[in-house]
Formats: C-alpha cells, sequence, structure tokens
C-alpha cells in the first residue's frame, strides 16, 4: 500500500509539472497571439486613418469636378461618357441621366465627329490636349465654340482608362475677334 501510495504521488508530481509545463506554453502562446492582435489592431487604425484622409481628399476632388465652372466631361475608351459635372449639363442642356452611357459624338457636329475620335486616340497614347479650340453642340442646336483641354485618366497600373475634357466656352471671345476683324 506504501509502495502504491509512493507510486501515486510520484504520478501525481509528474502530472502537476506536466500540467505546469503545459500551461506555461499556453500562456506563452495567449502572450504571442496577443501581441500579433496588438499589431494587426494598430495596423487597421493606421489603415482607417489613411482611409479617412483619402475620402477626405475624394470628397474635395469631387466638389472640384462637381463645382467647376467649366464643362467636365469624362469618357471610356470606346467614347461613351460615363460621368460629367453640373456645368456640363447646364451649358449642353442635357440632364447626367440622358448623357451617361451616351456617345460623346452627341455633342459634335456630325462632320466633326472624327476630330472627336482623333482627340480620344492622342489621348490614350498618353498625350495632353491644350487650348485646342473646337465646337460643341447643345441639346438645343446652339454651336458653342470652345477651348478644350483633354487628357487621358490612368488606373493604378499607369493604363489610360478614361479620357477628361474640360471645355471652355468661348463664344464672347469669339463675337469679339469677329467684330474687330469687320
Amino acid at each position: 500500500a506504501a509502495m502504491v501510495r509512493m507510486q501515486n504521488e510520484h504520478a501525481l508530481r509528474d502530472s502537476k509539472e506536466a500540467l505546469r509545463k503545459i500551461n506555461e506554453e499556453l500562456e506563452e502562446a495567449v502572450r504571442l497571439r496577443t501581441a500579433e492582435l496588438e499589431d494587426t489592431v494598430a495596423t487597421l487604425k493606421n489603415e482607417i486613418v489613411v482611409r479617412k484622409k483619402i475620402q477626405t481628399q475624394l470628397h474635395q476632388l469631387s466638389r472640384v469636378f462637381m463645382d467647376a465652372a467649366d464643362p467636365i466631361i469624362i469618357e471610356d475608351l470606346s467614347g461613351k461618357v460615363v460621368e460629367l459635372n453640373r456645368e456640363a449639363e447646364v451649358e449642353y442642356g442635357w440632364s447626367r441621366e440622358e448623357l451617361i452611357g451616351k456617345p460623346v459624338d452627341t455633342l459634335f457636329l456630325p462632320e466633326r465627329c472624327h476630330l472627336a475620335v482623333n482627340l480620344r486616340e492622342r489621348c490614350c497614347a498618353g498625350e495632353e490636349i491644350r487650348n485646342w479650340e473646337g465646337l460643341r453642340k447643345a441639346r438645343s442646336g446652339r454651336i458653342i465654340p470652345t477651348l478644350l483641354t483633354a487628357f487621358p485618366l490612368t488606373d493604378e497600373s499607369g493604363d489610360v482608362s478614361f479620357v477628361a475634357t474640360i471645355c471652355k466656352d468661348i463664344s464672347a471671345r469669339k463675337e469679339m475677334e469677329e467684330r474687330l476683324l469687320f
């Protein structure tokens, strides 16, 4: 009985030691995992701060785009309007719902549509076009002399995805030039 008791005490002592080692290993694993989680939380907090800054910048740029004094139109590589600002709606007489999805040629005289294609091709090749005099056609049929700036918009990998155009109405300037000539 004494021997069994001694074996049981020895087994109990071994079990307690094994339990202590397992407990230490478990606590170390919990410490390591906690440290990993704290690092992850810190990283996420930093990402949230960065995203909030980006959202603020995006909101500001969106306001600049929408509230610009000149018409701005963004078209895809096939020439379909994908976005326009409020001034484009006012100047050309089309609502955004009516113009988005339509060919940008809608705003050109039929005999000048090839120029829209040429401008888009040049922008797709990476060229920026500045101070190009052209004509735009409003929904009412009114022909608007313009000073156009066109440039490519690229995606994250640097590939051209869209073409943006800003058109300044130069009707007053053209009228003044005509008066000076005659």
